[in-house]
């Protein structure tokens, strides 16, 4: 019987900075998935259980970085809704914290304002095209790096000389979740993928963990992060 491969694709571009904000550091070890995934409490479970972990492995007082309790109508909302809304609450509920022994200071723990529409139009057809060869990985349609893609959308691109500009320049990562089933359906996808990235990314060096978490300052005091220069205030 052949696998039906499921998979989820997020893209992130990522800005140069305007004032300092340390980016959370990365885990000292994976935290596996601790409860079940039958209900919304599961996942909450989960959650807090990687938090307080969290917590205890990068010295931080219990309870500093707060809990999750997801929304009434949850299960209502598009994949889209939630899988903002997850990364959000991971970005602010670190809000403030200032990890020991690095130096950078406080994070500033901003949530992204929204999804963007070519970036959605953009990581979709890579996920369609990955689902038609039955494949994984980064490298897409025409040998086609995740920068390529943006740099060849004609609303978003940018070329190697810098021209156009509906997006700055710093660092760009693509974030990739797979899942394998012989069934019809996967259990809480979006949840378990932000999970993964955040908290169960050692093999991949923490580097999706910190795609998702990134402040104004990388992990190495570096000014590689977002420019808080478009949309509301506090985004």
């Amino acid at each position: 019987m052949r696998m039906t491969l499921r998979l989820l694709v997020i893209a992130l571009l990522f800005c140069v900075h305007v004032s300092y904000g340390q980016s959370p550091p990365n885990l000292t070890a994976n935290i596996a998935w601790s409860s079940g995934t039958a209900s919304t409490a599961d996942v909450e479970a989960a959650f807090n259980n990687a938090r307080a972990t969290e917590e205890t492995q990068l010295g931080l007082a219990a309870g500093t970085i707060s809990t999750m309790s997801l929304p009434a109508g949850w299960a209502a909302m598009s994949d889209n809704a939630k899988a903002l809304w997850i990364l959000n609450d991971e970005r602010t509920s670190r809000a403030g914290i200032d990890y020991p022994g690095d130096g950078f200071g406080a994070v500033k723990g901003l949530p992204l304002q929204d999804t963007e529409m070519h970036l959605n139009d953009i990581t979709q057809s890579h996920a369609e095209w990955l689902m038609d060869k039955n494949t994984t990985g980064h490298t897409g349609a025409c040998g086609h790096s995740p920068f390529t893609r943006i740099d060849n959308h004609p609303v978003i691109g940018k070329d190697i000389f810098g021209s156009t500009d509906c997006h700055e320049f710093m660092a760009r990562g693509e974030n990739i979740a797979y899942f394998w089933t012989s069934g019809s359906s996967i259990a809480f996808p979006i949840e378990r993928s932000f999970y993964n990235w955040i908290y169960n990314d050692a093999g991949s060096a923490w580097g999706h963990r910190e795609a998702c978490l990134l402040q104004d300052l990388d992990l190495s005091g570096n000014a590689w992060g977002y420019n808080d220069n478009y949309g509301p205030m506090g985004s």
